[in-house]
């Protein structure tokens, strides 16, 4: 047996031996703890429908179909500006500074990011800013088509942000509004969690479904949609849905992102028997067999808005991000084609110019 004192150097190689293992320990207690958060915290379901995105599977799907994707095109600007020349219910308003009392100024500046001023406020849905719709805004499908200047915007008074996906949820002008403008933010349970971690000064109201938040002489209630949530391997721990806005002279609809469920559709029926105008998706469909449940298509968008009875409508959601096979060429067409089985009513679902304003006249 070796009775001699230790050397400095094996002394130092024991105690970093022993502070590796320890090290090594408690990353593990930490991984495990973190992981078993992960796992009790709320998870929300759609109720209607057993297919749930489960991560391998999408992953598996998204790599099979991405091989087969269209080459992106453009839809022809032509195309979407001649759709409009028979749309005498809305007015095209390119240039008027302000809204007269009961008129409602509706711009599609990009994907599902939506401008609506009114007289005594001003909202913005979904704003998106970012290049790139993924982590850190470097990574993602990528932004084929322009936005306006965030500094352009005029005053917001209100953002509701239907659920946390990239696409939906763009942090960093986020934080940029909220500097400029402090807004009320509404949004989905557990969203506000991720909103709050970022921008800690927001001002954030988590609703679930079916409950609503008064702003400004408004009601806007949170209501069911068939689609999920998740801005990592992490899935469905916020709430997704969209909002129905209630004024003195009008109410509206914005669907945010959702598959055609019968459920759902009758009670939004039963509890909003009038819907003035909406704001309906009409991209990121295909494959239909998987992405049906969670987007809806053409065919289905006009189905919702004649099932709602809906007074006018505002196609969004398309021409913006690749986010599945077709490209905005297809959506478009597709979208114009679906919307011809209208008839006399065609004109009432608007395919908007990308920037332009649409004023609609409220009730009196």
């Amino acid at each position: 047996m070796d009775s001699r004192n230790p050397s400095f150097l094996e002394h130092f190689q024991c105690v970093g031996t022993g502070a590796a293992f320890a090290f090594f320990i408690r990353s593990c207690v930490v991984l495990i703890l973190w992981l078993l958060r992960k796992w009790i915290m709320k998870r929300y379901d759609n109720p209607h429908v057993q297919d749930r995105p489960v991560l391998w599977r999408h992953l598996m799907k998204v790599a099979r179909f991405s091989l087969s994707r269209e080459k992106w095109r453009d839809a022809d600007p032509g195309l979407i500006e001649n759709s409009f020349q028979a749309d005498a219910c809305v007015q095209r308003d390119f240039s008027a500074p302000t809204v007269k009392a009961n008129q409602t100024k509706v711009s599609l500046l990009g994907h599902a990011t939506v401008l609506v001023e009114k007289q005594e406020l001003n909202i913005l849905i979904d704003p998106v800013w970012a290049s790139f719709v993924g982590p850190l805004g470097l990574f993602g499908p990528r932004r084929q088509r322009p936005i306006r200047p965030l500094a352009s915007l005029p005053r917001i008074d209100l953002i509701l942000i239907s659920h946390d996906h990239y696409d939906h949820l763009d942090l960093t002008a986020l934080r940029t509004l909220c500097d400029r403008h402090q807004p009320l933010i509404l949004t989905g349970r557990g969203v506000g969690s991720i909103i709050l971690n970022r921008i800690p000064k927001a001002r954030v109201v988590e609703l679930d479904w079916w409950e609503s938040h008064q702003h400004a002489g408004h009601r806007f209630t949170f209501v069911p949609a068939q689609h999920f949530s998740g801005r990592s391997l992490w899935i469905n721990n916020t709430l997704w849905g969209g909002f129905v806005g209630e004024g003195a002279t009008e109410t509206f609809y914005y669907v945010g992102d959702s598959g055609y469920q019968e459920e759902i559709i009758q009670t939004l029926a039963e509890h909003f028997p009038t819907i003035d105008w909406a704001l309906i998706p009409i991209g990121s469909y295909e494959p239909y067999e998987y992405l049906s449940i969670y987007h809806l298509s053409p065919k289905d968008a006009v189905r919702l808005f004649t099932r709602l009875s809906i007074k006018k409508a505002f196609a969004v959601h398309f021409g913006t991000f690749r986010l599945s096979i077709e490209n905005a060429e297809r959506q478009v067409n597709e979208f114009l084609q679906a919307r011809h089985s209208l008839g006399g009513r065609a004109h009432d679902f608007i395919l908007p110019v990308f920037g332009a304003d649409y004023v609609l006249e409220g009730k009196r």
